[in-house]
Protein backbone atom coordinates (compact mmCIF):
# COMPACT_ATOMS: atom_id res chain seq x y z
CA UNK A 1 0.00 0.00 0.00
CA UNK A 2 1.38 3.16 -1.32
CA UNK A 3 0.52 6.40 0.82
CA UNK A 4 3.48 8.22 0.62
CA UNK A 5 3.44 12.30 0.07
CA UNK A 6 0.01 12.84 1.48
CA UNK A 7 -1.19 14.08 4.28
CA UNK A 8 -1.62 10.93 6.27
CA UNK A 9 -0.71 11.43 10.52
CA UNK A 10 -0.80 9.61 13.28
CA UNK A 11 -5.12 9.05 13.08
CA UNK A 12 -4.54 7.79 9.56
CA UNK A 13 -1.96 5.30 11.01
CA UNK A 14 -4.05 4.07 13.82
CA UNK A 15 -6.70 3.34 11.18
CA UNK A 16 -4.37 1.09 9.16
CA UNK A 17 -3.03 -0.27 12.33
CA UNK A 18 -6.57 -2.47 11.61
CA UNK A 19 -5.22 -4.62 9.41
CA UNK A 20 -3.44 -6.25 11.87
CA UNK A 21 -6.43 -7.77 12.30
CA UNK A 22 -7.02 -9.74 8.90
CA UNK A 23 -6.81 -13.38 9.61
CA UNK A 24 -4.52 -14.05 6.01
CA UNK A 25 -2.43 -11.60 5.92
CA UNK A 26 0.82 -12.75 5.14
CA UNK A 27 2.76 -10.05 3.46
CA UNK A 28 2.77 -6.27 4.28
CA UNK A 29 4.31 -3.61 2.63
CA UNK A 30 3.44 0.13 3.85
CA UNK A 31 5.41 3.23 2.12
CA UNK A 32 4.67 5.90 4.50
CA UNK A 33 7.25 7.87 3.28
CA UNK A 34 6.82 11.74 3.16
CA UNK A 35 3.77 11.94 5.92
CA UNK A 36 3.09 12.95 8.83
CA UNK A 37 2.95 10.16 11.16
CA UNK A 38 5.10 10.33 13.80
CA UNK A 39 5.76 7.94 16.90
CA UNK A 40 1.92 7.69 18.03
CA UNK A 41 1.78 6.43 14.43
CA UNK A 42 4.81 3.70 14.75
CA UNK A 43 3.36 2.54 17.88
CA UNK A 44 0.32 1.55 16.65
CA UNK A 45 1.53 -0.13 13.37
CA UNK A 46 3.17 -2.16 15.80
CA UNK A 47 2.17 -5.59 14.64
CA UNK A 48 2.95 -8.33 17.11
CA UNK A 49 0.77 -11.12 17.93
CA UNK A 50 -2.07 -9.55 16.60
CA UNK A 51 -1.08 -10.36 12.96
CA UNK A 52 -0.61 -14.74 13.57
CA UNK A 53 0.66 -15.24 10.06
CA UNK A 54 1.84 -12.32 8.93
CA UNK A 55 5.61 -13.54 7.37
CA UNK A 56 7.08 -10.13 5.20
CA UNK A 57 6.98 -6.65 6.63
CA UNK A 58 8.25 -3.75 4.30
CA UNK A 59 7.50 -0.43 6.33
CA UNK A 60 8.93 2.63 4.79
CA UNK A 61 8.75 5.41 7.23
CA UNK A 62 11.49 7.68 5.32
CA UNK A 63 10.90 11.37 6.29
CA UNK A 64 8.31 11.23 8.44
CA UNK A 65 8.30 12.52 12.33
CA UNK A 66 8.95 9.25 13.62
CA UNK A 67 11.30 9.45 16.36
CA UNK A 68 13.12 7.43 19.25
CA UNK A 69 9.39 6.20 20.89
CA UNK A 70 8.39 4.84 17.68
CA UNK A 71 11.38 3.19 16.64
CA UNK A 72 11.75 1.90 20.10
CA UNK A 73 7.95 0.69 19.39
CA UNK A 74 8.59 -1.16 16.00
CA UNK A 75 11.61 -2.98 17.89
CA UNK A 76 8.89 -4.87 19.33
CA UNK A 77 7.83 -6.52 15.79
CA UNK A 78 10.20 -9.20 16.19
CA UNK A 79 7.14 -10.89 18.58
CA UNK A 80 4.95 -11.63 15.70
CA UNK A 81 5.07 -15.43 15.85
CA UNK A 82 6.01 -16.06 11.69
CA UNK A 83 7.72 -13.04 10.84
CA UNK A 84 10.83 -14.26 9.07
CA UNK A 85 11.21 -11.06 6.47
CA UNK A 86 11.58 -7.56 7.68
CA UNK A 87 12.49 -4.13 5.85
CA UNK A 88 12.11 -1.25 8.30
CA UNK A 89 13.27 2.29 6.19
CA UNK A 90 13.60 5.37 8.60
CA UNK A 91 15.91 7.50 6.23
CA UNK A 92 15.69 11.58 7.58
CA UNK A 93 13.53 10.61 10.19
CA UNK A 94 14.07 12.26 14.01
CA UNK A 95 15.39 8.83 15.04
CA UNK A 96 18.57 9.30 16.88
CA UNK A 97 20.70 6.60 19.02
CA UNK A 98 18.05 5.19 21.50
CA UNK A 99 16.24 4.23 18.38
CA UNK A 100 18.69 2.81 16.64
CA UNK A 101 19.92 0.46 20.01
CA UNK A 102 16.35 -0.62 19.64
CA UNK A 103 16.27 -1.19 16.03
CA UNK A 104 19.34 -3.08 16.03
CA UNK A 105 18.53 -5.57 18.80
CA UNK A 106 16.16 -6.80 16.22
CA UNK A 107 19.29 -8.47 14.53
Amino acid sequence: MNIQSTSLGDAGAKALAALKEAPKLHTLFLHLTDTSVGDTGAEALVLRKEAPSLHTLHLNLQRTKVGNAGAQALAAVNEAPKLHTLFLYFGDTEVEDAGTKALAALM
